[in-house]
């Protein structure tokens, strides 16, 4: 996937923002733990401060005792009582320093456990210095078995003093490679960013030309397009959905057309593009266009048909539509085959057409009897057909010639179509068999049809002079809705009655008054 010049931009700006946002959050880290790291040695520092202090006050309380056993000044007896109150409170900064260190913790309290001894036996050697006890006092003073509590005091001195130097000597270190990491990550940081510069002033310069190529690429290939829509025979339109605020689609919007449809639509090019469909043709709601093209683009569908349009707003009564789905709207293809269905209607009126007498061939009639028979047959309405076959039409033919027998055909056709309505279908089914669907006939309307027919011929006969009289042999078959036969089965049972009629009647024999009912197989 390409990437355009704003993509890129936003890329490389996202890319630079992000490794300064790393760089920070790891460089906010890092201070963190230097911080922490500083708070623990500043720690261990106080730690070392107030252990050296207890043991500074530790030996001042000897040294005072001993003074005071060599030579009872009273003097001596404040200096260790001043001592003490050191040590006291250098070990109460020690109980407040280690409160979450328990090894620490567990050793001062036992420190003070041994401070508060040696300080109460040298007390003690005071007291006995005091009542002229000088050795008692000597020997208190200058003692250093277990109980004296001096030797256990200064040897867990120096374990917490050692244990810290060690504390503070790896905070020592963690702290400068904190400090050491911070800065490679941040002079990282800037040097990426410093990358990611020259990278995106290149990228955006590369895109930019590919960019000023592509777009005149896009002007030829348009210009093509443009002379190659233009020179086609079929009218060409894109169109954009106008929705509403619920985004249903209201009506369509003009963005685009070729020179067939500005003649199509009898409107130019100016006057079109930019204007709403319905406003411009409103023929295209009312005719159906605006919901069709609505279907195809919610069901990404091509539609393709013929359809006839009735609306002066089009130059062209049938068109052949192809409505494609877009990304919000339609592109359309329309051809103009009003002059080939005109042709196509010709040709099919041709075929369906008895090409001498006008009346409908076999096929024609076919056609439109089976569909006036569904109709009769949702209507309960009964129908008549008569099969009607031509007197001798062969002696016609042997005597007067062809050309007068397919004179004598067109005047049977007339007497066929001044008998029955414009509604009835009369057709030649070939030779000089002819046949009629007479419509709308009611239970008693097959006498009227055969009286009119009979009176029709005698008349047509008697006014024209032929030379020779038309003669019809006819057979009837009635069409019952409550027992709908095939027309196959209708043509059928008349042609039974018009065999039996052509065996044993003549010219002058009476048409039958009552039509049997085509019974279905």
């Amino acid at each position: 996937m390409r990437l355009s010049i704003g993509q890129k931009l936003t890329l490389a700006f996202s890319a630079a923002v992000s490794i300064l946002l790393v760089t920070g959050v790891v460089s906010y880290r890092n201070t963190r733990e230097l911080l922490r790291t500083t708070d623990a040695v500043s720690q261990a520092q106080a730690v070392l401060a107030s252990v050296d202090g207890v043991a500074a006050a530790l030996a001042d309380a000897e040294a005072a005792a001993r003074a005071h056993a060599l030579t009872g000044a009273p003097l001596h007896s404040r200096q260790l009582q001043g001592a003490a109150d050191v040590a006291g409170g250098h070990l109460s900064n020690l109980t407040q320093l280690v409160v979450g260190d328990s090894l620490t913790r567990r050793d001062v309290s036992t420190l003070d456990t041994l401070v508060a001894r040696r300080i109460a036996m040298l007390q003690q050697a005071m007291q006995l210095r005091a009542g002229a006890m000088l050795d008692s006092a000597t020997r208190l003073v200058t003692s250093d078995d277990a109980t004296s509590g001096r030797g256990a005091a200064l040897s867990l001195i120096a374990t917490v003093r050692d244990r810290e130097r060690e504390e503070l000597a790896a905070q020592s270190v963690a702290a400068h490679r904190s400090g050491s990491r911070a800065d490679f990550i941040l002079r990282f940081g800037l040097l990426l960013v410093a990358l990611l510069g020259p990278l995106a002033f290149f990228m955006v310069r590369n895109d930019f030309t590919s960019r000023q190529e592509a777009e005149r690429a896009l002007l030829e290939s348009e210009s093509r397009f443009r002379a190659a829509t233009d020179g086609s025979l079929d009218a060409f339109y894109v169109l954009r959905a106008i929705r509403d605020g619920t985004g249903e689609v209201l009506d369509f919007e003009f963005v685009d057309l070729n020179a067939r449809a500005e003649s199509l639509l009898g409107h130019g090019r100016g006057e079109v593009l930019g204007q709403r469909l319905c406003e411009l043709i409103p023929a295209n709601r009312t005719l159906g266009f605006v919901e069709k093209y609505r279907q195809v683009m919610e069901t990404g569908v091509v539609l393709e048909e013929e359809c006839e349009v009735i609306s002066r707003d089009y130059h062209a009564a049938w068109i052949h539509h192809q409505v494609v789905p877009l990304v919000d709207g339609v592109a359309i293809t329309s051809r103009d085959i009003t002059e080939r269905r005109r042709q196509e209607e010709a040709l099919r009126a041709l075929s369906l057409i008895d090409e001498l007498t006008g009346l409908y061939n076999r096929r024609g009639f076919l056609t439109l009897a089976q569909q006036q028979l569904k109709l009769a047959r949702r209507g309960h309405r009964e129908l008549v057909l008569l099969f009607v076959d031509m007197d001798d039409f062969k002696e016609i033919n042997d005597t007067f010639g062809h050309s007068e027998g397919d004179m004598a055909l067109k005047r049977a056709s007339d007497v066929l179509r001044h008998t029955f309505r414009d509604s009835d279908i009369i057709a030649r089914l070939g030779g000089d068999e002819f046949v009629v669907l007479a419509t709308d006939t009611g239970k008693t309307g097959s006498e009227i049809i055969i009286q009119r027919l009979r009176r029709e011929l005698l008349e047509r006969n008697d006014r024209e002079g032929y030379p020779y009289r038309l003669s019809f042999s006819v057979g009837a078959a009635r069409f019952d809705p409550e027992a709908p036969p095939s027309i196959e089965e209708l043509m059928a049972a008349a042609d039974a009655m018009l065999y039996e009629q052509k065996k044993y009647k003549r010219q002058s024999a009476p048409l039958p008054a009552a039509l049997p009912a085509a019974i279905p197989a």
